[in-house]
């Protein structure tokens, strides 16, 4: 994140160690999920939610 900011391949105002607890935030909670074996969430929601979660905080 640090790298991908001070190259402007990434945007954010936040400091990266921010933006890194948020998507292990983000990981950990979609996996535990994914664990109980929730119908609704199977490996392709889980990919399009972290997708989306890397838009929205770098891009």
């Amino acid at each position: 994140i640090e790298q991908g900011l001070a190259s402007g391949e990434f945007r954010s105002a936040e400091p990266a160690a921010d933006i890194a607890w948020r998507f292990i935030a983000l990981v950990c909670g979609l996996d535990g999920i994914y664990a109980l074996d929730a119908q609704a969430l199977d490996e392709a929601a889980f990919s399009r939610y972290v997708n989306k979660m890397i838009t929205l905080e770098l891009f």
